[in-house]
């Protein structure tokens, strides 16, 4: 039976501990005796403690002794602190190991881990190991000193209010009426946080108290930051029922989704109030400087649409939309397929199967995009790149603009059709035509149909890029002539008059009434 722990250290036991830690190099702090912990360390007296009393000798280097004061404490350090602390008693260990992963041969500290096995402080793992290597996690360190000073299970009130998740609660709230450990305040009053890995010189703090005695530790109300509004960084982060990566999913965000974070922060997480519920999100995937654009426009890909209060289609109608209208996606998703929207002002939830992202049209990237084809040359009539593009061989005015938009990401932009009456006629029957052209409707990268005389209707088609004057405009024009009598049809520049424009249209409008 181990003799019961008592605090008070021998004088021998203090003087076997000087003559263990040596005397310091010069370069060390004369605080703390290391060159790596100084003078003003949170635990410098803590440390000095620890080589004085011969607990801790540190690791020997060309600029002194070090003693790694951020370095995690693995088991076997763990029982040679604790060997030391004990005052190094006389112990003989067994020639056959306690554990099998534990070897005179092997392991530099065999003969404190088999005196910890001895002891009782520590058992191992039912696997018959004790895993010398692994860190101490802040509950095994409670449950090592709970063991080492003969503790008692207490029945004063919790004072940390996550020690009911570790299977050593018991010597968790013991060391807070040790005075041994203070935790932290966060969101749920006083936590332990049971599962982090002890630094050494966390564990130097914990040895000291409990030399020197402490106050006891008691309960404390919950403490909050101040609330905030935060914003997702990365392209999808999951929104979670507790600070874990392994916690169950109550929504889906995407980057910039907009969110309020509410004070609670845990582990690396923090609690955010997005999406018309609360979870947990990693604090690296959160940002407090707000993106240029906070949502995403949408056009529906159905005639109608009901906008809903709730992720469920038994949430009450808010909305009834019509396609041609666009709204907002929040860059929220619950429940699997519904998305939270803006329509009008007035947020709800919509199934993402009925709705079209909707990108803005960059005429500036059109434009760039028509302009890098000038000058190619039909080598055969039709039969050419855009039409081999796409799967015709008609002439292809518009096959070209349809080309263009494709290449830069908006088809939805203009028509698909591979004959140019049927390309017309669907650009007219939109609705987005404006067929009193004037030069102030005419805006760079605005498809234009044009028709000459006898003016019969339309009968081809180009890209604005600029307009010249009152009645004159500037046109990127596919399986078109280069003005110079040369019958070799290709991509080219052409200045045309206003007159001759049959009608014009924005091709972001165009993708608006087609549910973009």
């Amino acid at each position: 039976m181990r003799t019961p722990f008592t605090r008070a250290r021998t004088l021998a036991g203090a003087l076997i501990g000087l003559m263990l830690v040596g005397v310091a190099t010069p370069s060390a702090s004369a605080a703390t005796g290391f060159v790596d912990v100084s003078d003003d360390h949170p635990f410098a007296t803590e440390i000095r403690w620890m080589a004085d009393a011969g607990i801790s000798n540190g690791w020997s280097t060309g600029s002194g002794n070090e003693y790694r004061p951020s370095a995690t404490i693995t088991r076997d350090a763990m029982a040679a602190f604790l060997y030391r602390y004990a005052g190094s008693p006389s112990f003989s260990a067994p020639r056959t190991p306690s554990f099998s992963d534990v070897t005179p041969e092997t392991s530099e500290f065999y003969k404190e881990i088999e005196w910890l096995a001895a002891e009782g402080i520590s058992t191992g793992w039912s696997d018959g190991t004790f895993r010398p290597l692994r860190s101490v996690s802040r509950d095994a360190m409670a449950a090592f000193l709970f063991r080492f000073a003969d503790g008692e299970e207490t029945d004063a009130a919790t004072a940390f209010a996550d020690s009911d998740t570790s299977e050593h609660a018991v010597a968790i709230e013991w060391l807070a009426t040790q005075g041994i450990s203070e935790g932290w305040l966060n969101w749920r009053g006083r936590v332990f946080k049971p599962k982090l890995s002890i630094a050494r010189d966390a564990m130097a703090a914990f040895l000291y108290r409990l030399e020197h005695g402490a106050e006891p530790v008691l309960a404390h109300e919950p403490v909050f930051e101040s609330r905030a509004r935060v914003y997702v960084t990365a392209s999808t982060v999951y929104v979670r029922s507790k600070p874990s990566s392994s916690a169950g999913v109550k929504a889906m965000a995407y980057k910039n989704a907009t969110g309020m974070f509410d004070g609670a922060r845990e582990y690396g997480w923090q609690r955010v109030e997005i999406g018309g519920t609360v979870g947990w999100i990693q604090t690296t995937n959160l940002t407090r400087t707000k993106p240029s654009s906070t949502t995403q426009r949408i056009g529906l890909k159905s005639s109608e649409i009901v906008v809903r209060d709730s992720p469920s289609t038994s949430g009450s109608v808010l909305l009834r939309i019509s396609q041609g209208e666009r709204g907002q996606f929040l860059n929220i998703r619950r429940n699997g397929e519904w998305w939270q929207v803006r329509f009008r002002d007035t947020v709800g939830w919509v199934k993402a199967s009925k709705l079209n992202l909707a990108p803005k049209y960059n005429a500036s990237k059109a434009l760039a995009k028509a302009w890098s084809q000038v000058g190619y040359r039909s080598p055969d009539w039709n039969n050419n790149k855009f039409n081999d593009w796409a799967g015709g061989d008609n002439p292809w005015c518009m096959v070209y603009q349809m080309w263009v938009m494709d290449q830069i990401g908006f088809p939805q932009g203009v028509p698909f059709e591979l004959l140019f009456s049927d390309w017309a006629k669907e650009a007219m029957a939109s609705g987005v035509v404006d067929t009193d052209v004037k030069a102030s409707d005419l805006q760079p990268g605005d498809i234009v149909l044009v028709d000459w005389a006898p003016y019969n209707g339309p009968t081809h088609t180009g890209m604005v890029d600029h307009v010249v004057n009152s009645t004159t405009v500037v046109l990127v024009e596919g399986n078109t002539l280069d003005g110079t009598g040369d019958r070799t049809r290709g991509v080219y520049v052409r200045t045309r008059q206003i007159v001759d424009m049959y009608g014009v249209f924005d091709p972001d409008e165009y993708a608006r009434v087609h549910g973009y």
